[in-house]
């Protein structure tokens, strides 16, 4: 443990150095669906916080085993367990496929279709959304045109919206948006449940004059805001 963790210190050190800014992660493959690998990863973590290494959060490469799909209690047992060690969980790696390849790793079967990987996408989108841990997913890769992983694309080789295109789509432009329509009460308040954010809020006034305000929504923060209006 101590020999690779002291040029991984040493690397966040450079980089703190360099950019004190920078948001400063480590990368590891198969610890989703692998708790040695998992565990070792968690004990490597535990070696900088003693360290005090500038460590921003843990980043998982979620495409290794490339064919897994992997189970909803597995990766939610690995969110919980680098969650609570107090590190932010960014997703630097996922690309599931559209190859026709046989899903591997036990907890569902088939092929990977362009259908299977909408599905694997929503589902894994839908769990890590709902974790307090999660800060980020970055998809590994746009177009078939030119991709590392065949059938790993959003798009098609003619950039033609995928199935899996569609289902992200509609997760974090529809499902994941608050709309609302709403009438002040006599106390010219209004509450809401809504997604964490930026809003523009369009206030119509009973002269039918329209005037727009930006209002942001964020976690552990007290959400009220007063709007004046002046005639």
């Amino acid at each position: 443990m101590v020999s690779y963790a002291d040029y991984v210190e040493k690397s966040l050190q450079w980089a703190h150095a360099a950019n004190p800014e920078a948001t400063l992660l480590i990368n590891e493959y198969n610890s989703i669906p692998k708790v040695s690998v998992r565990s070792r990863y968690a004990r490597l973590m535990k070696e900088l916080q003693k360290r005090n290494a500038p460590l921003s959060g843990i980043g998982i490469q979620a495409h290794e085993p490339r064919e897994a799909w992997f189970s909803p209690e597995d990766l939610w047992k690995t969110y919980d367990l680098y969650y609570g060690m107090g590190f932010p969980i960014h997703i630097t790696e996922l690309m599931p496929q559209s190859s026709g390849k046989e899903i591997t790793g036990g907890w569902r079967t088939g092929k990977w279709t362009e259908a299977a990987q909408a599905e694997f996408a929503d589902q894994f989108f839908r769990l890590s959304f709902g974790h307090p841990g999660l800060a980020s997913i970055n998809w590994w890769g746009f177009s078939e045109r030119d991709i590392w992983l065949p059938g790993g694309g959003l798009v098609d080789k003619e950039y033609n919206p995928k199935p899996v295109y569609d289902a992200l789509d509609k997760l974090i432009n529809k499902t994941w948006k608050t709309n609302l329509i709403a009438q002040t009460g006599k106390d010219g308040k209004i509450q809401f449940n809504g997604f964490f954010g930026d809003y523009d809020i369009k206030l119509t006034t009973v002269d039918g004059k329209v005037h727009v305000f930006q209002f942001h929504v964020g976690k552990d923060e007290t959400n009220s805001k007063v709007f004046t209006v002046n005639d």
